[in-house]
């Protein structure tokens, strides 16, 4: 190899930011993960149901969370159930119905409160 090392794996330690320490990876192995970290510690909050709460972490604040899936596999209920635990609180929520399937007289049942609702309606 040219240039200052002698192998690929001398030039990859060099290029890694704790090759600065005096241990190095034995080759093949994963580095460890460095104490800085650049991503943002993003809020959550409650998707209204304790099983998704658990296994999601629950949902971003302030983001846009698409729900998907085949049909009869929750996704409405994961829907109201998010709608009405954010519009509880005092907080606006906004809704983009991408298929005009949502139904305001199924969501007030369920316990969202309109008033906190941003709905947009993208087929009109």
């Amino acid at each position: 190899m040219n240039g200052p090392f002698s192998s690929a794996s001398d030039a990859l330690c060099a290029s890694l930011p704790y090759a600065q320490t005096s241990k190095r990876p034995s080759p093949g192995a994963f580095p460890p993960p460095s104490p800085i970290r650049d991503r943002k510690v993003i809020e959550t909050v409650s998707a209204g149901i304790p099983e998704i709460d658990s296994l999601a972490g629950g949902l971003p604040r302030g983001s846009l969370t698409e729900i998907c899936g085949p049909p009869c596999s929750g996704r409405t209920s994961l829907l109201l159930s998010a709608l009405a635990a954010r519009t509880a609180q005092p907080e606006a929520c906004a809704l983009i119905d991408g298929r005009d399937a949502f139904d305001p007289y199924s969501a007030e049942a369920a316990g969202v409160k309109l008033n906190n609702l941003l709905w947009v309606d993208a087929e009109t």
